[in-house]
């Protein structure tokens, strides 16, 4: 391409355009669940059930977050990838967006055919199920809608055109916000309201994708690929974007697991409470997610030119970026973490539980940005075995064992085996911190 932002640009002038856009984007985003949940807990009669619902399908709906990544992300990284060579670069977007739509529409299907099964599963009843059912039938198509939109997104940024993503996001996070209230509160709608101003939000991103590449004529979805090299490209994805995957769907896994303790330890309020502080949380882990995204093209373009020297130089500067920022989040949450709750609406103990656990998850934060750069490093770079070694440690091997060792070890010491559900977060971050150093230095020991 001729007009070539990686090499235009110094190395921090790159981290800042696609790092700043992509942190925004996935702020203003990660909005969209927030005043979701926030509407829910407002919805006259039935915000407490509403808040519990939207709690208890939130992991559900993490996984399907967390399958539309595999593809999404890891065909804009090929495309950064082959930033040079364009026949790979449309053949990267044409398979990404396929493969996008394929998984996602599989998702919603599976899911679709035993909805209500999987809620009671997950613990719904009676007037929560009722709600949590309304909500996912339309998500399901939902899902379908924002794989696309997710795909184009990043298909966008890593064309070089990051703030273009991030207005795109924008502009449908207002519109989501504008329906939510609209269609819930001005039309009495509820819980169905804010399912269809989703959609709609959705629906808008996807038009405004197209329109974009239309315009700067990227939309190369004619072109003609043969179907060994849509599995050659698709298995190349694949292996990029599991690790990312994992890490989420891992996460949603975990939420399933949290909330049953917490029903089994506590009650529907506890329920609550966690997902209120856990929203936070993901907003305030945003900016770090959103900075390994963008660092994540970058380094796939340097990386895909050979340029070693510069990938190291990258991922060391980021890391020290969100070590900064994840010291001034703690600050934060410890200072100001009482008013960012009072959003959420719920009674006095919700948000009193909230608080509590807001400061116990938080307080290995500051260190969570190195795992998030490590894990993209090695991703991007080959060694996707060691990135998904890195998820599965935290997830599988660290906080699930957590979640049911501790509130046992608490209750035998006449401690509140609540609070141990909630220490497992911050203990599995500062394990795994550790290891993804160990493991990037084992790596980079290898290549020499």
């Amino acid at each position: 391409m001729k007009d070539n932002v990686y090499e235009n640009k110094t190395l921090n002038q790159l981290i800042l355009l696609f790092g700043i856009p992509s942190i925004l984007a996935l702020v203003i985003e990660m909005l969209t669940g927030i005043t979701d949940t926030a509407f829910a807990g407002n919805l006259p009669r039935i915000g407490e059930s509403a808040l519990s619902a939207m709690a208890l399908i939130s992991p559900l709906l993490s996984v399907f977050t967390a399958l539309q990544t595999l593809f999404a992300m890891s065909s804009g990284v090929l495309i950064a990838k082959y930033f040079n060579d364009e026949e790979n670069r449309k053949s990267s977007m044409i398979v990404g967006l396929l493969m996008s739509i394929l998984v996602s529409s599989i998702a919603s299907l599976l899911c679709g055919i035993g909805l209500t099964s999987i809620l009671q599963i997950i613990g719904a009843e009676g007037e929560i199920l009722q709600l949590a059912t309304v909500y996912m039938k339309i998500q399901l198509v939902s899902n379908i809608i924002s794989s696309v939109g997710y795909t184009m997104t990043c298909t966008i940024r890593a064309l070089g055109f990051p703030k273009a993503e991030m207005v795109i996001i924008t502009v449908a996070v207002v519109v989501n916000i504008f329906f939510n209230a609209l269609l819930s509160f001005g039309f009495h709608m509820g819980i169905q309201g804010l399912a269809w101003g989703t959609f709609i939000s959705e629906l808008i991103c996807v038009i405004l994708s197209i329109l974009f590449l239309q315009k700067k004529s990227m939309l190369q979805i004619t072109q003609k690929i043969n179907l060994v090299r849509v599995c050659a490209l698709g298995k190349e994805m694949f292996k990029i974007g599991f690790a990312q995957t994992v890490i989420q769907m891992l996460g949603g896994c975990t939420g399933f697991f949290v909330n049953g303790q917490l029903l089994h330890t506590g009650t529907t309020l506890s329920v609550a409470a966690w997902s209120i502080a856990q929203r936070i949380y993901m907003i305030l882990l945003m900016p770090i997610v959103g900075l390994s995204q963008g660092v994540q093209t970058i380094i796939a373009y340097f990386s895909g030119e050979g340029e070693k020297e510069k990938v190291k130089r990258i991922s060391s500067m980021t890391q020290k970026y969100c070590a900064i920022y994840g010291v001034i989040a703690l600050v934060i949450v410890v200072l100001w973490g009482e008013q960012l709750l009072y959003v959420f609406g719920g009674n006095s103990e919700i948000l009193a539980l909230s608080q509590t656990i807001l400061l116990i998850i938080f307080s290995g934060f500051p260190l969570v940005g190195i795992f998030y750069i490590n894990i993209t490093l090695l991703q991007v770079t080959g060694k996707e075995i060691a990135s998904v070694l890195l998820a599965l440690t935290r997830q599988v091997f660290l906080v699930i064992p957590l979640l049911f060792l501790l509130p046992t070890i608490f209750s035998n010491f006449g401690l509140l085996p609540i609070i141990g559900l909630f220490i497992a977060t911050p203990i599995a971050d500062c394990a795994v911190v550790v290891l993804s150093i160990i493991l990037k230095k084992r790596c980079a020991y290898e290549q020499k």
